[in-house]
């Protein structure tokens, strides 16, 4: 194979060797800054000296992209890298192996008693549908266990290769039954001679163990965008965060905005690296919570000197401006008015939202907020509520305008039929357009990422946390923020697509909110969770746009 036709610039080879010293470890600069080429290098460093496979978690729009770096950086051939994904198809390039689809998931379950002993393993289809010969007793007699009936209260999980205990009379663990996926089995046996396995968090959330226990090679761990798999400390898939980071003597994980506007966020991260900081996350709250409100919930934090400390001895970071100059970007905000109709319906809901956006709960999903979604929809989509037949909004009339300028454009929504009216807006102007959503799958993003970036749509639109990752659009002159959701890391990431590299021409950031209305709270809200994340990293910036 030729050599990679890139190498490490004078930094990166810095940060490679801290991350090669110190076995656990973050690099948390800038996007766009390098990282990937760092950590590809750090996986091919680690297979040809010590023989390490790697585990590579990341969201689903970076799996093909991450993959192609390797060849750009290191000389793993293509079948080197296996591409693990939830439909469990091998999509290494080349592949010609056997090929899975997922036509019937097939699971198996078996039962380990407290003795150690596991029973063999059981096909199982569904809750009741299953009867086998165990070593357990109930009460359809000795020798005999029913699935879905002889169970205890707890519902058999839907999820495959999960394992929970079932309790005794004496509320004593008896025994523990576990589920497993044929069909991923099958998949990761096939892909074992791989050197690095690319997948995303649910799927190492569901498969970590058996990954592990079947390629025991596998001693690198690497995570990018390592906020958006990780910032909540009690989930089931931070939980697969902290089995794996235990297992494997290397880690490296990877975000430019760790601070998830929580600084809570953080501790999964640090956890990770060092448990011994805090011990739990009940110890991180005693160390930084200052004050809760009447919700329980975190109101004000202290002590972020500890916190900058830890990650400074833990962490590498270069921000865009120390790697590039200056960003080149120019923020404005533009205000416009609501159309009659939808001004009319949207105050019957005003008051009563600005109230539910004040109760931090609904922010975390844990309260409905039912008239704030019924406002944003009436904001966003208007045409589904009844409303505005035959009126153009103001933000229609905006976006329109900007793209009648003719120039390559990111239009950024919160709703997915937003950003389905965008598109029709944009359309109707002449551009060619591609929508990125969660709807779409990672090859058509793919392909609309590499139409865009050779010229052959003029504008992408998508929601923030989607398109927020790993594209390099440095070709776009306008992005266009129609609507936001709640989180600073979104903006920052999604603006910073097209802030990248060496930029000739300034990049103009355009935030778009409805008057006297629940965008401008949002603003405000996503202004004080940046400035909570300056607190801990001073370069990190402050969204000024409420």
């Amino acid at each position: 194979m030729a050599d990679p036709p890139y190498t490490l610039r004078p930094y990166q080879a810095s940060d490679l060797a801290f991350h090669i010293g110190a076995k656990k470890s973050l690099n948390l600069s800038d996007p766009g800054t390098g990282k990937t080429g760092v950590v590809c290098v750090l996986a091919y460093y680690h297979w040809t000296r010590h023989g390490r496979k790697t585990i590579w978690a990341m969201p689903k729009s970076l799996m093909e992209k991450n993959k192609d770096e390797f060849g750009l950086f290191t000389e793993f051939e293509p079948e080197d890298i296996a591409i693990l994904e939830s439909d469990f198809a091998p999509l290494t390039r080349n592949w010609t192996g056997p090929t899975f689809t997922r036509q019937k998931r097939v699971r198996s379950m078996r039962i380990r008693l407290a003795s150690g002993e596991v029973t063999n393993t059981h096909h199982y289809d569904g809750p009741g549908q299953l009867v086998y010969p165990s070593p357990l007793k109930n009460e359809q007699g000795p020798g005999w266990w029913t699935v879905g009936k002889a169970a205890p209260s707890r519902e058999l999980p839907k999820e495959p290769a999960l394992c929970f205990p079932v309790l005794g009379p004496d509320g004593k663990p008896k025994y523990d039954i576990f589920f497993e996926d044929e069909e991923a089995k099958d998949l990761i046996a096939a892909a074992s001679d791989a050197k690095v396995f690319i997948c995303t968090f649910s799927f190492l959330r569901s498969h970590w163990e058996r990954l592990l226990d079947t390629i025991p090679e596998i001693d690198l761990f690497l995570v990018d965008e390592l906020h958006m798999g990780y910032s909540t400390a009690d989930s089931q898939q931070t939980d697969s965060f902290f089995f794996v980071t235990d297992r494997c003597s290397q880690f490296c994980g990877m975000t430019g905005t760790l601070i998830d506007g929580r600084l809570d966020s953080a501790f999964p991260a640090i956890h990770a690296i060092e448990p011994r900081y805090y011990g739990s996350k009940q110890g991180f709250l005693d160390e930084h919570a200052l004050k809760y409100d009447d919700f329980d919930r975190v109101e004000l934090w202290h002590n972020f000197e500890k916190i900058q400390a830890i990650l400074a001895r833990h962490s590498v970071r270069h921000t865009f401006e120390e790697v590039y100059g200056d960003e080149p970007v120019h923020f404005e905000t533009k205000v416009v008015e609501m159309g009659p109709q939808c001004r009319e319906k949207y105050d019957e809901f005003h008051e009563q939202a600005m109230l539910e956006l004040d109760d931090m709960r609904v922010l975390d999903g844990t309260l409905p907020g039912v008239n704030l979604i019924r406002a944003q929809q009436i904001m966003a989509h208007p045409e589904t509520m009844g409303l505005a037949k035959g009126e153009v909004t103001g933000k229609d009339k905006l976006l329109a305008a900007y793209a009648t300028e003719g120039r390559p454009m990111l239009v950024f929504a919160q709703l997915q039929p937003e950003q389905e009216r965008c598109v029709k807006v944009l359309e109707e102007q002449g551009l060619r357009v591609g929508l990125i959503n969660a709807n779409v799958s990672a090859k058509e993003r793919a392909r609309i990422d590499a139409a865009f970036c050779a010229g052959e749509l003029d504008a992408i639109v998508g929601s923030g946390p989607t398109v927020a990752v790993g594209f390099n659009w440095e070709r776009a002159d306008i992005v266009v923020f129609i609507s936001i959701d709640y989180k600073d890391t979104n903006i920052l990431q999604a603006y910073r697509r097209g802030s990248r590299g060496n930029r000739t021409t300034t990049l103009r950031v355009i935030f778009v909110q409805y008057k006297n209305s629940v965008d401008q709270r949002k603003y405000q809200i996503v202004k004080i969770k940046s400035e909570t994340a300056n607190k801990v990293d001073p370069t990190r910036r402050i969204l000024q746009v409420a």
